[in-house]
């Protein structure tokens, strides 16, 4: 198991390290400017996983468990590699008083190998509670292709649902097999091979109960025997709670000259 901290230009769409940049800077100001006090109240023991597998030498996971305890707004990135296969992750983790966000942008790289896999995915569940009526939006997409195609899957799948239940109020699930090229959007019906969706990409939470988010983008071997040719893909996966979202980079620099106005004034 390890992990790789440094920032890195990612395919699923921030799309390089100078955004990165500006992003990480936006969001200390942010940590400056924004409340204590969360909507959102996160349980800890869940993990964001990164994995990769090259189906001869075991598996490598990289794992982040801090989201109880993490000190808003974070940006960090992840590494798995075993031997040709690598997968990479860049999250975003934002606690703010109006709500939360988690995201991640993800690389995905699987060698020709039975058995071998790229996979990110939460473990099992992100599970949290909110202290106010506060609104929720899912989005998430994976693109995937392979020289061949045979006895690849590729797959995406996303729920959220309350804690003891049963089934998810929101679910969606699509897999695709021996096809050389694949895009999926989250909420969708795009697989060739499985799809399941139910409830809507947004709606509204409510107290008193206790939710869990799973997700998942995976590049895997279809045969636990026969080698296949290789594949690669990328992508993101986003839950946003009380409308918080990545803040882009002219954000960024408005918010930086209020601070210095505000600093300045106050100097006076």
């Amino acid at each position: 198991m390890k992990t790789v901290t440094p920032l890195r230009e990612s395919s699923g769409g921030l799309p390089g390290i100078r955004r990165w940049v500006s992003i990480t800077f936006c969001l200390g100001l942010l940590a400056i400017s924004s409340a204590a006090d969360a909507a959102v109240v996160f349980q800890s023991g869940e993990g964001l996983n990164t994995l990769a597998g090259d189906g001869i030498n075991g598996e490598d996971t990289a794992t982040f468990s801090g989201l109880s305890t993490f000190v808003s707004p974070l940006a960090f990135s992840h590494e798995a590699e075993d031997g040709a296969s690598n997968t990479t992750s860049d999250y975003v983790l934002i606690k703010e008083d109006s709500g939360a966000l988690i995201r991640v942008d993800f690389t995905l790289s699987r060698s020709g190998n039975p058995t071998s896999r790229s996979w990110v995915y939460s473990g099992p569940y992100i599970r949290f509670t909110v202290t106010e009526p506060t609104s929720y939006d899912l989005s998430g997409f994976l693109t995937a292709q392979s020289d061949v195609g045979t006895l690849n899957i590729y797959s995406l799948d996303a729920q959220l649902g309350i804690v003891g239940a049963g089934d998810p109020f929101f679910r969606s699930q699509q897999e695709s097999i021996n096809v050389t090229f694949e895009q999926f959007t989250l909420g969708e019906t795009g697989g060739n091979f499985q799809n399941r969706q139910a409830g809507s990409l947004s709606g509204v939470l409510v107290p008193g109960v206790t939710y869990e988010f799973a997700y998942s983008a995976l590049i895997r071997q279809f045969s636990a025997v026969n080698p296949a040719s290789p594949a690669n893909g990328g992508g993101f996966m986003q839950l946003s709670l009380g409308g918080v979202t990545v803040p882009e980079p002219g954000t960024c620099y408005l918010l930086a000259i209020g601070l210095i106005v505000c600093a300045t004034a106050r100097r006076r």
